[in-house]
């Protein structure tokens, strides 16, 4: 497995920043069922292996650390 650097991750972090803020505007103001769609969506694109990621990314996200 490949994982940044300090320096890499924090790069990653402000080249991101712009994209991850507009996202969740966007999240916002779709509402909830909206977002809840999507993730469907997205989970029917994913291998079945990611898929726990995909709905519901901030349990995948603190599994890794």
């Amino acid at each position: 497995l490949l994982h940044l650097t300090a320096r890499g991750a924090e790069l990653e972090r402000q080249l991101t920043a712009t994209q991850r803020e507009r996202i969740a505007r966007a999240y916002r103001e779709a509402g909830a069922e909206a977002v809840e769609g999507y993730r469907k969506v997205l989970a029917g694109l994913t291998d079945e292996a990611a898929r726990p990621g995909v709905a519901r990314p901030g349990l995948a996200r603190s599994a890794r650390g």
